[in-house]
């Protein structure tokens, strides 16, 4: 559990995927970003898969793959994996836009 806290927060983009619990089962989750004002950014989490039982790390891994191949894309400019609720578009997040073509937010 140590290692997880750790990795958790030198990669701050872990935040942002979380396995919980329910009286159902497992559910690991995906923290979307969504915009309700144009300067306000909001956390929204979406579930994202299911299970009976825990998860293993492997299940885990991969269904963690596939959530970023769903909910995130990388910067063209910066090479970035960002969640889509920062990016601009599909191959420019935020940040490129504002310094390589001109976007003010």
């Amino acid at each position: 559990m140590k290692m997880e806290q750790r990795e958790r927060q030198s990669n701050p983009f872990d935040a942002h995927f979380r396995c919980t619990r329910d009286v159902d089962g497992w559910n690991f989750e995906v923290g979307t970003v969504e915009w309700p004002h144009p300067s306000q950014a909001v956390t929204v989490w979406k579930s994202f898969r299911k299970w009976k039982k825990e998860p293993g790390s492997k299940m885990l891994i991969l269904a963690r793959a596939a959530a970023e191949r769903r909910f995130c894309s990388r910067c063209e400019f910066c090479g970035e994996l960002r969640l889509n609720g920062h990016m601009l578009d599909r191959k420019t997040c935020h940040g490129c836009a504002s310094e390589h073509l001109g976007v003010c937010f």
